[in-house]
């Protein structure tokens, strides 16, 4: 067992020791960005009242970006990424003079896809490499849902329908190069999404009611990930 072990390493640093940003070889790897945890309180008045509205909040989010690629030339990859994510988040509000109080929850899974462009720049060296990539796609929203729960009365729920939106982005970052096929990446980000969505509110003693908006955002984003380039073929000397 332990010489079959020792086999195996043997081959892969072998591997790793022989990729390169070349032609034909595969661009493997994943990010994580947007990822954490907040929690805090809040508090709010209306000039020349006593009352005092409190709210104390949490959340938490994290967000990955596998990708894989193809070198159709030399530091030069297309190909394709999978973002996965979710996002939770819980708000407890009260009045000060008041027994009320009301919750607010809302919690979603995220996933999208699309194309990517990166272009290394420079000669690799060994040690790393400043990119660039373009990128657009599509998000999906499956589940992505909330609850509002008062004290007293009756509450609502409420779910995002055709929650869709479409993106585009750039990105630029350095990657350091471990050894000639694993690198670690740093970057930061420009992404635009536009939205168009219905939302389905559900009353218990009410009507139901359904809104449809349309808004756009705009979004500067970090992260960090690890890349793994394999060699498929030979590039041309």
């Amino acid at each position: 067992m332990k010489k079959i072990i020792v086999s195996v390493l043997s081959l892969f640093v072998l591997f790793t020791m022989q990729a390169q940003n070349k032609k034909g070889n595969l661009l493997v790897g994943t990010s994580i960005g947007g990822t954490g945890i907040s929690f805090g309180k809040s508090e709010s008045n209306t000039v020349g009242s006593t009352t005092i509205s409190k709210s104390d909040n949490n959340s938490f989010n994290i967000n990955v970006y596998p990708t894989v690629g193809v070198y159709i030339s030399d530091n030069v990859v297309l190909g394709t990424y999978l973002s996965l994510g979710y996002y939770s988040s819980k708000y407890d509000n009260s009045t000060t003079g008041s027994s009320a109080t009301s919750q607010s929850k809302s919690s979603y899974a995220t996933f999208g896809v699309g194309p990517f462009g990166r272009f290394y720049f420079g000669d690799n060296k060994g040690k790393g490499m400043p990119w660039a990539e373009v990128n657009t796609g599509i998000n999906f929203y499956p589940g992505y849902k909330g609850e509002y729960t008062p004290s007293t009365g009756t509450g609502y729920k409420y779910e995002y329908k055709k929650y869709h939106p479409w993106n585009a982005g750039v990105k630029v970052g350095y990657e350091h190069f471990i050894n000639t096929s694993i690198g670690i990446q740093y970057y930061v980000g420009y992404n635009y999404s536009q939205y168009n969505y219905d939302t389905f509110y559900d009353y218990p003693s009410a009507p139901d009611v359904t809104y449809t908006y349309k808004s756009n955002s705009s979004n500067i984003n970090f992260g960090v990930g690890l890349q793994v380039h394999l060699e498929c073929k030979k590039g041309k000397k």
